[in-house]
């Protein structure tokens, strides 16, 4: 019964995609996306409508709000989704007014990000559903961080969001790997809540509605965004979805498993990570272009390829996460 429930949830997000793409391209027509000067092989998507997150976002998060209590996890997770939705939704407000692409400055979308996360991070150890318990993956066991949680919780939202604002460099990248993301974790729900200890546990059920839903618009998205895109997602889908990719993560316990099934993220973040810190030792680059999808793309692969390699690891790393989940 619950499969059905979650399939239909998954359903309806393709639909509210499908439904909201015609509309949302055709009212951001006149919001052109500036493109970097250093993306110079990019210059061809100079003029590109943005904020196309707003499909996927109000497609999954209005569902859920509207099916859910208010109070349950699922509608939390999609207002916490939104909230960072909003905060990319203002910087590409402002990137669009100025006609470059610089919105809001580095600082003031770094302090919006950390008051929300800290909220988040407070609900979370005060919830009893959520706790301060976060599973070891592949394993039975548990750990308690206590106190130690709430700034773990911050980490996780705040690293989350931007590391998926990084990975959405490429038409279809963020939006293709993070469906298998929310796939991978709603499955993963799914095996929570029919286990012995997870049975009618409700909370669990509209957390996998919500991840269900999310999964079905990227889809959805992606098919009907696909290379060469019509509408790129901006901040206000990149934001929301780091967002909803750590809520369904932390909200269920299993953060850890955040940056495995998320490995696409990881990597990316880390590239510039990498790339920053050796460049300002030793003034020399370790890629040709930071995140490295940008260094693949310089050395000469097509950026369809480097999309399709991104979605295969993600569904390896997904099957294995769901084969081996304890």
């Amino acid at each position: 019964m619950s499969i059905v429930r979650i399939g239909i949830y998954s359903i309806l997000g393709i639909i509210g995609a499908l439904v909201m793409s015609p509309l949302i391209i055709k009212e951001t027509a006149g919001a052109k996306q500036p493109i970097y000067e250093y993306v110079d092989n990019h210059n061809s998507k100079q003029g590109t409508p943005t904020m196309g997150g707003l499909i996927f976002l109000f497609s999954a998060c209005l569902i859920v709000l509207v099916s859910n209590r208010f109070n349950s996890l699922g509608s939390v997770a999609a207002v916490v989704t939104l909230a960072y939705g909003a905060i990319g939704f203002t910087d590409d407000f402002l990137k669009i007014k100025t006609k470059h692409n610089l919105g809001l400055k580095p600082y003031q979308k770094l302090v919006a990000q950390t008051l929300v996360a800290i909220a988040v991070a407070v609900y979370c150890y005060l919830n009893q559903n959520i706790g301060s318990v976060f599973k070891i993956p592949f394993s039975e066991y548990t750990v308690d961080l206590s106190y130690w949680a709430i700034p773990i919780y911050i980490f996780i939202l705040v690293a989350m969001t931007n590391s998926v604002n990084l990975t959405d460099g490429l038409d279809g990248l963020a939006a293709s790997t993070s469906s298998v993301y929310f796939t991978t974790f709603t499955v993963i729900l799914l095996i929570m809540i029919n286990s012995v200890a997870s049975i009618g546990d409700d909370s669990l059920m509209t957390l996998a509605a919500f991840s269900a839903a999310f999964a079905g618009a990227l889809i959805a998205f992606v098919v009907v965004n696909s290379f060469p895109a019509k509408i790129f997602m901006g901040d206000t889908g990149s934001l929301a979805i780091g967002a909803g990719a750590a809520c369904v993560a932390m909200f269920s316990g299993n953060s850890f498993y955040l940056p495995i099934i998320g490995i696409v993220y990881l990597i990316t973040a880390l590239s510039v990570i990498i790339q920053v810190i050796v460049f300002k030792l030793v003034h020399r680059r370790v890629f040709l272009m930071a995140p490295i999808h940008h260094h693949f793309e310089r050395k000469g692969i097509h950026e369809n390829k480097i999309v399709s390699g991104y979605f295969l690891a993600s569904v390896l790393v997904g099957i294995i996460c769901i084969i081996f989940y304890a």
